[in-house]
């Protein structure tokens, strides 16, 4: 009988298999090197194993004590292997040149605080993989920002669907606070408490809440102008913001609420410096509204608040922002009497001498506040402490500029001059708008030493001196953009309208020439 046929049927496979070995593969894949895992594979020695052979000799261990990566990346976590936790960027992700990321840090605080803890991780971190997470905190978001809206009243019927409203266009508009707004109403010192500390107080505090979201919508108005939902959300976060705080005082200020009083004072802040057109003559100059100066009156609020709290102060979040905003070269609280260090001009046009005090004269307090600050340089990085004067004025010298006492608003003119070197969208336009009108008032009614102290404001906003030739007939000129009209196409002062857009009717065809 052939030797073939007295193998058994496995000698036969085997046999069948060393053939095939040797003959080479017939697939071109095949000997290629492969990543998948296969079950149970075979032993390549010099015979092969049988099974029952492999089974007896695998030898099992107990596995030896090791250390969990619990706090490993994101990436690791999801591909199950074991981190080393380097941070920023672990070892694995390195090797394999993907971004490093790791779960946000658990905190174990108040439910208020961990969604907003949620919400800043969820947003600073838009494009993250797991877009499950993500979703889910958004949602737990809007639920709160829906929960702490209601506590206040609904908003007008007619205007938007509530829930839609409230769990969408919010949350967008707060989205829009921490990624955009904070770096247009914050100064280096303060971006991070606005982005951090001010959103977790919102989430505990319904009027700081509104007061975000009005600062949000506010800014997206002026970004978006045409769009009426921005509009009227900003008119209702900040109806809503207003009668809170106002609220939340007239229950008492202390330790328990001072951060969040401060936080929407200085947001309120915001929302009465802003306008939306240049337009000097809607100024309060020229008009006898009794609110006409609230945008400046109403930046006394938070220094109410610092006297109230001054007990706790040191405890604030805003502690050390109030300390920089001091400057060892300039003493914010020098009420000096005299003329000394006063600039001379100004000293000469109040009537300031060597035994003036702050109580006999209702002007010494606001020169001397700006005397210090006139040798600063005038830049953004300033900002902070030019703001201290208008938080700081009295309410004898508020009383003259209503009254529109001439060396009261060249004053504040030169203030507001200092205050042309910030650019930002929320202040720029007040302040051009307020320094132009108030040049406009004066040059009809200035002495020579007015006229004289008027050209450092006029040159600060762009505004053109005419010296009077006559005293019925005067002439103004406006620079803007560079563009000087001449004084053939100027009209009257009652009949200016100066704007964004403004059209000199009796010049257009000079404008449109040039």
């Amino acid at each position: 009988m052939n030797a073939t046929h007295d193998q058994s049927p496995a000698q036969a496979s085997q046999s069948q298999r060393s053939d095939e070995d040797l003959s080479g593969p017939s697939d071109p894949m095949i000997g290629l090197t492969s990543f998948f895992r296969v079950s149970n594979p075979e032993v390549r020695t010099g015979q092969h194993a049988t099974a029952q052979q492999r089974d007896s000799g695998r030898v099992y261990h107990a596995r030896r004590s090791h250390r969990k990566s619990r706090n490993g990346c994101l990436n690791c976590k999801k591909r199950r292997v074991k981190c080393d936790e380097t941070k920023p960027n672990c070892k694995r992700c390195q090797t394999y040149g993907v971004a490093c990321e790791f779960p946000a840090v658990q905190v174990q605080s108040s439910q208020n605080d961990g969604l907003a803890v949620k919400l800043l991780d969820t947003l600073n971190r838009c494009n993250s993989p797991d877009i499950k997470t993500y979703s889910m905190a958004l949602f737990a978001t809007a639920e709160k920002i829906d929960e702490l809206l209601k506590i206040g009243h609904s908003p007008p019927q007619g205007c938007w669907d509530s829930a839609r409203w409230m769990k969408s266009s919010s949350l967008a508009a707060i989205h829009h606070f921490t990624n955009f707004t904070v770096n247009t109403i914050a100064t280096e010192s303060t971006r991070a408490i606005m982005e951090k500390e001010v959103l977790h107080l919102a989430f505990q505090k319904p009027f700081l809440l509104h007061g975000v979201l009005a600062v949000a919508t506010t800014h997206l108005r002026r970004i978006v102008p045409d769009n009426q939902s921005y509009r009227m959300a900003e008119a209702y976060h900040w109806q809503q913001a207003i009668d809170l705080y106002s609220k939340e005082i007239g229950s008492g200020v202390g330790k328990h609420n001072m951060d969040a009083l401060f936080s929407t004072s200085m947001l309120i802040g915001v929302l009465s410096f802003s306008v939306d057109e240049f337009n000097p003559a809607n100024s309060w100059v020229f008009s006898d509204a009794p609110d006409g100066l609230h945008w400046l009156s109403l930046q006394g609020g938070l220094r109410y608040l610092i006297e109230q709290t001054n007990p706790w102060l040191y405890q604030s979040i805003w502690f050390d922002c109030f300390k920089q905003s001091y400057d060892e070269n300039v003493d914010f609280h020098d009420e000096r009497p005299g003329r000394v260090d006063l600039h001379p001009g100004l000293a000469d046009l109040c009537e300031i001498d060597d035994t003036t005090t702050v109580e006999s004269n209702p002007y010494h307090w606001p020169l001397r506040m700006l005397s210090n600050m006139l040798h600063l340089e005038r830049s953004p990085k300033n900002f902070p402490k030019f703001v201290h004067f208008m938080g700081r004025l009295l309410p004898d010298y508020l009383e003259l500029l209503q009254r529109k006492d001439p060396r009261a608003l060249l004053i504040l003119g030169w203030w507001l001059a200092l205050m042309c070197s910030v650019k930002n969208w929320w202040l720029e336009t007040r302040i051009y708008s307020e320094c132009v009108a108030i040049c406009m008032f004066l040059e009809p009614i200035a002495t020579p030493l007015i006229l004289k102290l008027l050209e450092f404001p006029a040159e600060a906003c762009g505004y053109v001196i005419t010296r009077v030739n006559d005293d019925t007939l005067f002439e103004v000129g406006l620079d803007i953009d560079g563009l000087l009209l001449p004084d053939t196409c100027v009209e009257e002062i009652d009949q200016f309208l100066y704007g964004s857009n403004f059209v000199i009717s009796s010049c257009s065809a000079y404008v449109e020439d040039t």
